[in-house]
């Protein structure tokens, strides 16, 4: 059986890299809901109701996969650390 080598370093760029994005995507979600509410006022059907609808359905399926996304960085953190505990006793020997 081969090795694979794997990047502990490259793993918690990953898992900081997905972090931010699930930051950005909360501070999106926000930004676009308020320039929602600032813009009600000129919408004169009932256009806005299927905008708010939409907005409310995507933030509710985003909260709901964002544990599921904290575990799964919790455990790519865990397995980060791990390779770079394997490789300190590597250089140890």
């Amino acid at each position: 059986m081969l090795p694979i080598e794997s990047s502990w370093k490259d793993i918690l760029i990953l898992v900081d890299s997905i972090r931010q994005n699930m930051k950005n995507v909360e501070l999106g979600s926000s930004s676009l809901e308020a320039r929602l509410k600032s813009l009600e006022s000129s919408f004169r059907d009932e256009g806005i109701e299927i905008i708010k609808n939409h907005i409310k359905k995507t933030n509710e399926q985003y909260s709901s996969a964002v544990p599921e996304f904290d575990l799964v960085l919790r455990k790519m953190t865990e397995y980060a650390i791990l390779l770079k505990q394997a490789e300190d006793k590597i250089r140890e020997q």
